[in-house]
């Protein structure tokens, strides 16, 4: 049986790195400085991009609940220039709909 990789949610994203939302029960097996391979995310529209990421910190989100939750940042590591040309076309993306957004709701 295959076991599949982890799934987080993405909090923010930018050409430079990205921070996702982990429980309390994952947050601990992560180390600051430490090196992850062949990380894979799937971007709408613009598909699956594959990148090695550094731990740049793990805080704590308080969020006045009783569940717990971190925010951990990554940068990205020797980014091929195809991916961060995709990653710069991506948050474009997310620039225009955020301005049509914008200008809808005036």
């Amino acid at each position: 049986m295959i076991e599949s990789a982890p799934s987080f949610p993405v909090l923010d994203i930018s050409i430079a790195g990205l921070a996702l939302v982990l429980p309390k029960s994952k947050h601990s097996t992560l180390e600051v400085g430490a090196t992850y391979h062949d990380c894979n995310f799937v971007v709408p529209e613009f598909g699956e991009i594959n990148v090695t990421m550094l731990v740049r910190n793990v805080l704590e989100m308080n969020e006045g609940t009783a569940l717990r939750h971190f925010r951990a940042g990554f940068s990205y590591v020797d980014v091929k220039p195809q991916t961060q040309a995709r990653l710069m076309r991506y948050i474009a993306y997310l620039e225009r709909l955020l301005h049509k957004q914008q200008i809808a709701a005036e």
